[in-house]
Order: C-alpha cells, then sequence, then structure tokens
C-alpha cells in the first residue's frame, strides 16, 4: 500500500551536518532525503512524483547557495508552494519571503524536531 508521506528534504554541504541531522530525524519516524547543494535539490525535486512536506536548506553551500535554490524554488510553478525553513547563523530570514521560517544555528533536536513536525508526518502515523 502506497503512503503519502510528507518527508523532509534536507540540504547542507556539510556531509557530517546532513547525515548526524538526517538520522536524529529519522529516529523520530520521519523520511528524509538529502542533497549536498541547491543544484542537486532542484534535480531531486523536478525527480519526485510526491513533493516533501518541508525543505531545510542552508544558506552558504558551493555550486548553488541558498538564496539561488529558494529564488528559483520560487519561480517554479510545482514547487513554490513547498514551505522552507532556511539553516543560519543569522535569526533573520532570506529578503523578499523566500523562506517562511528560519532555525538557527546553533540549534536543539527539539527545535528541528518542532518544525519537521508542523510539516511532515512520521511513517509510523501514516501506516496505519
Amino acid at each position: 500500500m502506497k503512503t503519502n508521506l510528507k518527508a523532509l528534504l534536507l540540504i547542507d554541504d556539510d556531509p557530517h551536518i546532513r547525515q548526524v541531522l538526517a538520522h536524529a530525524v529519522e529516529l523520530h519516524g520521519f523520511r528524509v532525503m538529502t542533497a549536498e547543494n541547491g543544484a542537486e535539490a532542484l534535480h531531486i525535486l523536478e525527480q519526485l512524483v510526491d513533493l516533501p512536506g518541508l525543505i531545510l536548506v542552508d544558506m552558504m553551500m558551493p555550486v548553488m547557495g541558498g538564496i539561488e535554490f529558494l529564488t528559483l524554488k520560487k519561480q517554479h510553478p510545482r514547487l513554490r508552494a513547498i514551505p522552507t525553513a532556511v539553516l543560519s547563523a543569522s535569526s533573520s530570514p532570506p529578503q523578499n519571503g523566500l523562506a517562511e521560517l528560519v532555525l538557527e544555528k546553533p540549534f536543539s533536536l527539539l527545535d528541528l524536531l518542532e518544525i519537521v513536525g508542523r510539516y511532515c508526518r512520521p511513517e509510523t502515523a501514516a501506516a496505519s
């Protein structure tokens, strides 16, 4: 039986951060996809049938950073409605309404899970 889970897409160039955050969120029952930059994330999103419920994106990345990714996402009719939270050392969200939320570094696992839980459902909840 196919479930309509709302997964999380995590975009960060640091493989250690991707691994730790993805593992922590998965331990709480959420499905996580990862990308190492904005270009890879756009490629993943364009291939998906079921879009994620939330995108977490780091601002400073090589190849395609957070601002460029958010700008292109906003221009894409199918992707623009996906809520986005930026991972940033600054508590100020990007200008021009590019992201709905800011997760200010350093952040706690509880803060991360609270944001993920607003937009994504754990796999255990969808299995019933």
